[in-house]
């Protein structure tokens, strides 16, 4: 089976599409796989994201999308796994994936299959979404540049060429509507590394005001935001790129993502401290505004 094209990595939230494929679930439930999609569906290797929303109309009807899952094929079509990848490495060649629609009481059978559609994604919802993923990602480049005076030694780098805590300890992210949350964990391999866990925790209680201020001067600075490349199977790798002062700051992601920096107006930086004092939570809040009275998606 050929593999879903998906195009929300460049903010599309409407494309033309050919049902390939049509699984059955459990209570009326039916799974549409399409040849390319607008809709960015949950991600079982790194769940963070939800799912889009929205309506599919094919054959004269509309049914609500209450979600998109992927559905994995091996390559002799011995096995299909529908939003499970249990034990399957996301790179593993032998396997093909494709992105299916769960919708209730579609029509079945093979008056189905090929027949084009049109899917539409909720733009308020994916806006809500796009603002949120944009400032976790703005807000984990700020914390990097707080923390980088807790570091003794050199790890991997972020785009600015500070030490990336983010990558280095985070264990859970979830993005939600105007906002996230993100856990990180000091723990020994992350102290091993040359992270002075008993600094920070002395700090920690004052640390929040100054990632706000770092996250909100990072959001001015930036001109423009893409992921990129913007048409591709929806394993394949893809990059949060924005400009920034002339400059091209890079995350891997292959989420959904504000495309004009202005849509967030500020953003507001808590930090809450666990009891066992080895991990600790980031959570994100971005207040949105409209350009122009235009919102920065493609159709």
């Amino acid at each position: 089976m050929q593999p879903t094209i998906v195009t929300y990595p460049g903010g599309s939230i409407s494309e033309l599409a050919r049902v390939t494929n049509l699984y059955d679930g459990e209570n009326g439930v039916q799974v549409v796989v399409t040849d390319v999609t607008p809709f960015h569906p949950l991600d079982p290797w790194w769940p963070d994201q939800p799912s889009d929303r929205g309506i599919i109309n094919v054959i004269g009807q509309a049914w609500v999308i209450d979600g998109a899952v992927l559905v994995g094929t091996k390559q002799d079509r011995s096995e299909i796994r529908i939003g499970d990848p249990k034990g399957v490495k996301r790179s593993d060649p032998s396997w093909s994936w494709s992105v299916g629609h769960v919708v209730f009481g579609s029509p079945t059978g093979k008056e189905l299959i090929n027949a084009k559609c049109r899917l539409e994604v909720d733009p308020e919802y994916r806006r809500a979404i796009a603002v949120g993923h944009t400032a976790c990602h703005i807000a984990a480049l700020a914390l990097n540049e707080r923390l980088e005076t807790y570091w003794t030694k050199s790890i991997v780098k972020d785009s600015f060429g500070r030490n990336d805590f983010d990558r280095a300890a985070i264990v859970f992210s979830r993005i939600e509507e105007f906002g996230s949350i993100d856990r990180y964990r000091i723990g020994k391999g992350v102290r091993k590394a040359g992270f002075s866990s008993d600094r920070f925790w002395s700090d920690c209680d004052t640390l929040a005001s100054e990632i706000e201020v770092g996250s909100n001067q990072i959001l001015n600075e930036i001109a423009s935001i893409d992921v990129a490349p913007d048409h591709t199977p929806f394993h394949a790798r893809r990059n949060w790129v924005a400009v920034h002062k002339n400059a091209r700051l890079q995350i891997p992601c292959g989420g959904v993502h504000v495309r004009n920096p202005r849509e967030i107006a500020n953003m507001n930086i808590k930090l809450n401290r666990q009891k066992d004092q080895t991990e600790f939570v980031m959570e994100t809040r971005a207040a949105a505004e409209l350009i122009g009275g235009v919102l920065s998606i493609r159709r």
